[in-house]
């Protein structure tokens, strides 16, 4: 998938019938977000793919205290369930939004099995490094 811009009016979004298709498996009309660890960004997860990350953080619990405690903290403390209303409608949580930064519009980037929300600009300034 192409990156693509979609619309933010009023702390919703409009997700393409393509992307929502992903986030919605076996058409059960809900998702996960969650601010994402790495940058000023948020992921989306369909709910199953999420279950099995969730499983594989646990896994690693023993392995490197820091990275797993920031990891809960960050990635799952932040992580909500997300009910799509109408036509691929969608309201993002106040924090959720301020995390990254959207206001107007949203850049959709499809990154292996997640989708990334970020702001544009940001998006810009963050792969100009």
């Amino acid at each position: 998938m192409k990156n693509k811009i979609i619309s933010f009016k009023q702390g919703y979004l409009y997700f393409p019938e393509s992307i929502r298709n992903e986030l919605c498996d076996n058409c059960v009309d809900t998702f996960v977000v969650t601010a994402s660890p790495k940058s000023e960004s948020l992921y989306c997860y369909a709910i199953n793919d999420w279950e099995s990350i969730i499983t594989e953080i646990r896994s690693k619990a023993k392995l490197d205290p820091p990275v797993y405690n920031r990891l809960l903290r960050i990635f799952v403390g932040t992580a909500q369930e997300i009910n799509f209303i109408e036509n691929g409608k969608v309201k993002i949580p106040k924090t959720l939004r301020e995390h990254a930064s959207l206001n107007q519009k949203a850049l959709v980037i499809k990154e292996g099995r997640r989708y990334e929300l970020w702001d544009p600009t940001i998006y810009s300034k963050y792969t100009d490094k």
